[in-house]
């Protein structure tokens, strides 16, 4: 008996040390949650307090975090009657005073609203979201604190109403379509901080005129500053390395631009419709001039394409109906599709013994073309190369050639006098359609000769002689 009361008093003493260890240690883990949950930071909530004429200002709650909301359900839930974001009672909003414990302004944040005038951004705010402003049509000023490092991609978009924005030196990019449609917007500022200039992100800017690009920007995004049609002036910096697609797209007010020697290519639709630019220097280290570059630049007079650059793209002076002069250099190997159509004043133009080929509808409609000398270096004058180029009186065609596009020279009505040399092969449909003072064509219609396209010299006073 006395054995078992001994084991049996150890296992009580034994079950109470039990019971206490597990008490203590469930003692201390819940004294380190405690301690790591007040290292933790907690997610903040905010309450609204109405004021007058639409103001609000939003403070942090002293409340505990019961629930999150973002700030247009903040808005709802404090506002009587509460206030739908999608209709228009939500622009009744003018004014709103962020609270400086604030450090994102969320994606969307004040989204479409239209009525809203100033915004109170604090030094604490580090980000602001992707469209923050986005259609907030009636803000007309804001200032960025130096906190925030970047603005995203359509913070501003559409804020037609904004005049004046300040950039503070510590955002390092402008994200793509960050002011696209601010088209009350006059000037900018753009800091030392600034590395790149997102797509888009001055798209649609018609008010600004004058503009400050840094040597911090090493890019400048695709249409970037397209159809800012008052921009007058703009000076790319040397650490530029390209003009992307579209560049300056529609901007009809600009008259000069300095390209730096670091650009090493114009890309497509760059200047196009620049209706108003009367001169451009292309320095020695750009390499490619890209597609519809130059399209439309009605008020160009004169151009000099460096040695540096190897090809001129399609329709890259296309409609440049005041170019009267431009040099060719020699390291051009191919002139494409339609590179001078419509430079109606273009009186004289010498091509290089680089050029291999002249592109579809090269010269088609300069009016004024009165002479052109074509290299040894040519093999082939294509489709509509010179067609209505009503001036041209003659022409040399090398022994290099060996065909003429499809209405290459029709049309061409100043042309007297042709020689054909025997490396011709081909002679397209409509070469020399209405030729109507082409009186000698020297031809052998021979071998070398072995395909004359229909009506090939149609309206001409030389086939109605050789009928």
């Amino acid at each position: 008996m006395a054995n078992q009361h001994t084991k049996s008093d150890k296992k009580t003493i034994f079950n109470k040390k039990f019971i206490l260890t597990i008490t203590t240690f469930a003692i201390i883990l819940l004294i380190l949650h405690h301690f790591i949950s007040t290292l933790i930071p907690k997610e903040r909530t905010y309450r609204i307090i109405s004021e007058k004429n639409g103001t609000y200002m939003i403070v942090p709650s002293m409340e505990p975090p019961i629930f999150t909301m973002n700030i247009f359900e903040l808005i709802n839930h404090f506002s009587n009657p509460p206030i739908d974001k999608d209709k228009e009672t939500f622009c009744n909003i003018k004014h709103i005073s962020l609270p400086d414990t604030m450090q994102t302004i969320p994606n969307g944040a004040f989204e479409n609203c239209s009525n809203l005038q100033t915004v109170s951004i604090p030094n604490s705010v580090e980000s602001i979201g992707n469209g923050a402003f986005y259609g907030c049509s009636s803000l007309q000023t804001i200032n960025i604190p130096d906190s925030v490092k970047s603005i995203e991609y359509g913070v501003f978009y559409g804020c037609s109403s904004l005049q004046t924005i300040n950039i503070p030196n510590s955002v390092e990019s402008i994200g793509d379509g960050a002011f696209y449609g601010c088209s009350s917007l006059q000037t900018i500022n753009i800091p030392n901080s600034v590395e790149s200039i997102g797509y888009r992100a001055f798209y649609g800017c018609s008010n600004l005129q004058t503009v400050n690009i840094p040597d911090s920007v090493k890019s400048i995004g695709n249409e970037a500053f397209s159809d800012c049609s008052s921009l007058k002036e703009i000076s790319i910096p040397n650490s530029v390395k390209s003009i992307g697609y579209g560049a300056f797209y529609g901007c009809s007010s600009l008259q000069t631009i300095n390209i730096p020697n670091s650009v090493e290519s114009i890309g497509e639709w760059a200047f196009y419709n620049c209706s108003s630019l009367k001169e451009i220097n292309i320095p020695n280290s750009v390499k490619s001039i890209g597609e519809w570059a130059f399209n439309n630049c009605s008020s160009l007079k004169e151009i000099n394409i460096p040695d540096s650059v190897k090809s001129i793209g399609y329709r890259a002076f296309y409609g440049c109906s005041s170019l009267q002069t431009i040099n060719i250099p020699d390291s051009v190997e191919s002139i494409g599709y339609g590179a001078f159509s419509r430079c109606s004043s273009l009186q004289t133009i010498n091509i290089p013994n680089s050029v291999k080929s002249i592109g579809d509808w090269a010269f088609e409609n300069c009016s004024s073309l009165k002479e052109i000398n074509i290299p040894n270096s040519v093999v082939g004058i294509g489709d509509r190369a010179f067609n209505n180029c009503s001036s041209l009186k003659e022409i040399n065609i090398p022994n290099s050639v060996k065909s003429i596009g499809d209405k290459a020279f029709k049309n061409c009505s100043s042309l007297k006098e042709i020689n054909i040399p025997n490396s011709v092969k081909i002679i397209g449909y409509e070469a020399f359609y209405g030729c109507s003072n082409l009186k000698t064509v020297n031809i052998q219609f021979t071998y070398p000769v072995r395909f004359i396209g229909k009506d090939a010299f149609k309206g001409t006073p030389w086939e109605n002689n050789n009928k």
